[in-house]
C-alpha cells in the first residue's frame, strides 16, 4: 500500500486443532505457511507468531483485511459446488496431490489423492449430466460437466484469450501454496501511524539515487557540471514518472496485447521473445522517452552542456531521479523488506542509470561527432530496458537479468572512457 505505516492493522489468528487428529500445528510453522500463502498471492505482509507464541499475527494495510481473511482462512485445495446452486454447501473438498500447467500454460492439470473424489462419483450416479463449479473456497474458478470433473488429471481451462495464461499462473501459485491449519481470526487492532517507517519509504529511495549520482559525478572532475543543473535534471527525471506511467496505463487499457504483465504469458520461458518485444515497445520506449525529455528539455540546451561526458552525467541524473520516485512505490508495496531494498539498490537502480547513460552518451558525443545517431542509442536503451524487465518477469530468468546489468556496467565504463 502507498499508505505504508500510516494505515496498518494487526490481524491475529488462533490455530485450531485438526478435525481428524485433534492435534494443532505449531504456531511458528503456521506463520511460515501463512507468509508463503500471501507471497503466492503477491501480497507483502509482516507475518510472525505473537510474543506469547499462541497466535499468528499479520500486519497489513487495514483496507486489505478482508483479502487476508479470504486467503488465510482458506486451508487449501479445491471446493466443488453445483453450478446452478453456487450458495449451496460444497459437494466435495478436494486436497491436491500435484498441479502443473497444460495447453501451453492456459490451463492447469490437477491430480488428487486416491479416493478423494468418491463423493463426486456418487453424485454423478444420482445427477448424471450435472454441471459443477470448482472454486478456491468461494472464489469461482471454472465450471464443467461432472463427467469432466472426474477426468484424470482434472483440466482446469481458463479460456483461449491471451489473458488466460496469467490467470492460470496466478491460480497455480495459490493452489500450490502450503496447506494451512484450521484458523480463526480472534483480533483486529488498528495500529498507530508509524511515521518513521513512512518517512523511510519516502526518503530512502532518494538516498540511494543520490548515492549513485555522486558516484557518476566523481568522473566529471575536470570541468564538473553545476550542482544546481544536475539536481534540476534529477528532479525532471523524477517528474517524468508521470507521463511514462500514463503512457503505460493507456497501452494496457487499449489492448491486453500491449499489457506487459499479460504478455509474459504467465512468466513462461518460451514466451520470452514476445515479452521482450512488448516490454521494449511499451515500458522501454515510455520510460526511456520520458527520462530523455527530462534531460534534453533543459540541460541539453544550456551552455554548460559543452563536452561529451556531460551527456552521461545528465542522462544518469534524469534516470536516477526517475528511479527514486519509482522506488517509493516499490518500497511501499514491498513493505521495506530487506530483499526489496537490496534488489532495488544494487540491481534496479544501477540498471536505470545504465539505460540513461546509453542515450546520454549519444547526446554528448553529438557535440564532437554530428554523425552520432541519438535515436539509435535510444532504441538500444529501450530494448535493454525491455529485456531487463522481461527477464525479471519470467520464471527462472532472474539471474540472467543480473548478468545483463553486469554487461551494461561494462558498456558504461567503456562509454565513460570514450567520453572522457
Amino acid at each position: 500500500s502507498s499508505d505504508l505505516g500510516t494505515n496498518d492493522a494487526a490481524l491475529e489468528y488462533e490455530v485450531q486443532p485438526e478435525p481428524e487428529t485433534g492435534k494443532s500445528l505449531h504456531v511458528e510453522l503456521a506463520a511460515l505457511r501463512a507468509k508463503a500463502r500471501l507471497s503466492a498471492a503477491q501480497i507483502a505482509a509482516d507475518v510472525d507468531a505473537t510474543a506469547d507464541g499462541r497466535r499468528v499475527r499479520i500486519v497489513i494495510d487495514a483496507d486489505a483485511a478482508a483479502t487476508i481473511d479470504a486467503l488465510v482462512l482458506w486451508r487449501g485445495g479445491l471446493s466443488v459446488y453445483p453450478a446452478d446452486e453456487p450458495d449451496a454447501p460444497s459437494l466435495a473438498e478436494l486436497p491436491i496431490a500435484a498441479i502443473g500447467t497444460t495447453l501451453r500454460g492456459r490451463a492447469l492439470a490437477v491430480t488428487f489423492p486416491s479416493g478423494a473424489r468418491a463423493a463426486l462419483v456418487a453424485r454423478r450416479a444420482t445427477h448424471p449430466g450435472e454441471r459443477v463449479t470448482f472454486a478456491r473456497a468461494r472464489t469461482r474458478l471454472v465450471t464443467m460437466s461432472i463427467d469432466d470433473a472426474l477426468a484424470t488429471p482434472l483440466v482446469l481451462s481458463f479460456g483461449d484469450e491471451v489473458t488466460a495464461y496469467t490467470r492460470a499462473a496466478r491460480v497455480r501459485d495459490l493452489l500450490a501454496s502450503p496447506v494451512l491449519p484450521p484458523m480463526r481470526r480472534v483480533a483486529l487492532e488498528r495500529l498507530p501511524p508509524n511515521r518513521v517507517l513512512a518517512a523511510a519509504c519516502a526518503v530512502l529511495p532518494f538516498v540511494l539515487s543520490f548515492g549513485w549520482l555522486a558516484f557518476v559525478r566523481r568522473f566529471d572532475r575536470a570541468r564538473p557540471e553545476p550542482l544546481w543543473l544536475v539536481v534540476t535534471t534529477f528532479a525532471l527525471g523524477g517528474l517524468s514518472v508521470v507521463p511514462a506511467g500514463l503512457a503505460e496505463m493507456a497501452c494496457a487499457a487499449a489492448t491486453p496485447w500491449l499489457d506487459p504483465s499479460v504478455m509474459t504469458l504467465g512468466g513462461q520461458a518460451w514466451a520470452l521473445p514476445v515479452a521482450i518485444a512488448v516490454f521494449s515497445l511499451v515500458v522501454g520506449v515510455a520510460e526511456e522517452g520520458s527520462k530523455f525529455l527530462g534531460a534534453w528539455s533543459f540541460a541539453r540546451h544550456r551552455r554548460e552542456f559543452d563536452e561529451p561526458v556531460d551527456g552521461i552525467v545528465y542522462g544518469s541524473a534524469a534516470a536516477l531521479g526517475f528511479a527514486a520516485v519509482e522506488n517509493i512505490k516499490y518500497f511501499a508495496v514491498g513493505r521495506m523488506s530487506g530483499v526489496v531494498i537490496a534488489v532495488r539498490a544494487f540491481i534496479t537502480v544501477p540498471a536505470h542509470l545504465f539505460f540513461g547513460a546509453l542515450w546520454g552518451y549519444a547526446l554528448g558525443r553529438k557535440l564532437v561527432s554530428r554523425r552520432t545517431s541519438v535515436l539509435g542509442f535510444f532504441v538500444i536503451a529501450a530494448v535493454a530496458h525491455g529485456t531487463f524487465d522481461a527477464l525479471l518477469s519470467t520464471d527462472g530468468m532472474q539471474l540472467a537479468s543480473t548478468l545483463l546489468v553486469a554487461a551494461l556496467a561494462c558498456a558504461f565504463v567503456s562509454m565513460l572512457r570514450s567520453a572522457l
